[in-house]
């Protein structure tokens, strides 16, 4: 039986998350793990899209609008929870704000057992981000961050306790 996971991500647009993601989907061994991977707005439009599709993941669109505080998100956000309930998820893995956001409480709304967020820079937030990135923090078991100083930040500017802190820095391709 392998490990159900689902990663959440807005867009497949080319930035370091994006990429990241698209080399852990290369990479993730088919014996252990069954991954989804969930754009929230419409991956289908973004230049890394056919590279995703590339690695034989099943993609899941949700085509939601940009930015997390509109009121149709609500729905998706119904929408994404069933999916994570039907799919019977395991973990659920977000990657920027609005992935954070939607997978950590579509995943507490369906029972996923494990939730997982990731820090990715020393991103400083507005007083309504900062409640969405502690929100996030709150409902994840494990908050991953790329470096000590992310680990810091996250800790010092989103109230994160360290023991829900993973340190897991990128990684290098060798043929670069």
């Amino acid at each position: 039986m392998t490990i159900r996971i689902a990663y959440v991500i807005h867009k497949p647009r080319i930035g370091g998350a994006e990429l990241h993601l698209l080399e852990v989907l290369k990479r993730l061994d088919p014996q252990r793990f069954t991954p989804l991977l969930v754009f929230l707005g419409h991956g289908q439009r973004e230049p890394l899209y056919e590279k995703y599709r590339e690695t034989g993941v099943e993609i899941v669109n949700l085509g939601m609008p940009d930015g997390v505080f509109r009121l149709r998100n609500v729905t998706k956000l119904r929408l994404l929870a069933r999916l994570l309930k039907v799919k019977r998820i395991d973990i659920v893995h977000g990657y920027l704000m609005e992935g954070n956001l939607l997978s950590s409480l579509a995943g507490f709304i369906a029972g996923v057992r494990i939730r997982i967020t990731s820090k990715r820079s020393l991103e400083r937030y507005n007083r309504k981000q900062l409640v969405v990135v502690k929100l996030s923090n709150l409902l994840s078991h494990k908050v991953t961050v790329v470096s000590n100083a992310v680990s810091q930040f996250v800790q010092e500017f989103e109230a994160c306790p360290a023991t829900k802190i993973a340190v897991i820095p990128n990684g290098v391709h060798p043929n670069i």
